[in-house]
């Protein structure tokens, strides 16, 4: 792709791998270089501005007269700059790490795993009227100790539950626009999948982009939308993972232990964990495994088409996850309640951008 060595292109790879950065998440613009270097950098496109949607974090390469050669760097530099980033967010973590010891009398405590309220097995669950958050948290951590929350709250989720009957499930999914989070939330009724309910929210990034902790960047926006939703869901389906996550508490799990209701996680890309080959016809499944432990499943939703990633996130079992998915997956690669949020996100976003447009000029 780059004309590197293998070593520096592999090294490239892990490095953004490590950080969760991925080539999707990466705009990239060619413009003309500027001052010396002849007609190649006068009349050719050689400089590379990349910009990182997640962060908003934005780097120009014009050192080579190379394009695809400023293109490597450009990336080699972006990831240095997000990993400076992510160095200032430990250690003013460490430097507040006293003040926020003193303020844990005031954070709620999140409940043990046996304190969590479950409902009889095989019953139903009542229908609700809207949305409501049954449990939350301090959102404003540090980094360590929203690791630490992470590990606490994994003990709360149990992939061993069977699932009610199921009437509503509604998709989740969270756009960018700038340095703004746009959260959609859309109630689909369950096997007819037609849509009944939708809310979105936006919402400036109070926490900083972090690997494995989109929860705490993401959620607060998003389940100011989910209160909004009416009527209540019996499922929620996320665009992100569940206990496939280190920690095993991704944003999927995040999700129904504030909301407190079945959550399962239907990703587009990995992020942990290996697994086999899948089948090319629909349905087709393997496990996807990490440390040894069955984290979840990878599914293809349509036949010849990319795989999902699946896991549990709350309060549901790794079967009963993939059923759903495959049940909800309407012809296209993700459930049609993941997809109805994120049109409606999209549009959302769309409509932001045009209104901050219009402030401006």
């Amino acid at each position: 792709m780059f004309p590197v060595s293998p070593e520096k292109a592999r090294a490239l790879e892990e490095t953004m791998r490590r950080l969760g950065v991925r080539e999707e998440d990466l705009d990239e613009q060619f413009i003309r270089s500027r001052g010396r270097g002849g007609q190649n950098v006068n009349k050719v496109s050689t400089c590379v501005v990349l910009r990182h949607g997640p962060t908003g974090l934005v780097v120009r390469c014009e050192r080579e007269r190379s394009q695809a050669l400023n293109r490597f760097l450009a990336r080699r530099l972006l990831l240095e700059k997000l990993e400076a980033r992510q160095r200032g967010v430990a250690e003013a973590a460490a430097r507040e790490r006293s003040r926020i010891r003193r303020q844990k009398r005031r954070r709620c405590s999140p409940p043990s795993a046996r304190s969590v309220r479950r409902r009889p097995r095989g019953g139903r669950r009542p229908s609700r009227s809207s949305t409501r958050i049954a449990r939350t948290h301090r959102w404003d951590l540090s980094v360590e100790d929203a690791i630490a929350l992470q590990h606490e709250l994994a003990a709360t989720v149990d992939t061993a539950e069977p699932l009610p009957p199921l009437r509503l499930i509604a998709g989740a999914h969270v756009a960018y626009t700038g340095d703004q989070l746009v959260a959609a939330a859309v109630v689909l009724t369950f096997p007819a999948l037609e849509v009944v309910g939708q809310a979105a929210a936006v919402e400036h990034a109070a926490f900083p982009y972090v690997p494995g902790l989109l929860g705490f960047r993401e959620l607060p926006t998003l389940l100011a939308a989910c209160e909004q939703l009416s009527p209540g869901p019996d499922l929620m389906l996320c665009d992100a993972h569940g206990i496939a996550h280190p920690r095993r508490f991704g944003l999927a799990s995040h999700l129904g232990y504030c909301l407190d209701l079945p959550s399962v996680g239907c990703a587009r890309r990995r992020f942990v964990g290996e697994h086999g080959p899948v089948g090319e016809p629909r349905g087709s499944w393997v496990w996807l495994t990490d440390g040894g432990q069955r984290v979840g499943v990878v599914a293809r939703t349509r036949t010849g088409v990319k795989p999902v990633f699946v896991s549990p996130g709350f309060a549901v079992t790794v079967s009963d996850a993939v059923e759903i998915v495959l049940a909800t997956t309407a012809g296209y690669r993700m459930p049609e309640p993941i997809r109805q949020a994120q049109m409606l996100a999209n549009e959302k976003k769309r409509r932001t951008s045009i209104a901050s447009s219009a402030t401006v000029s």
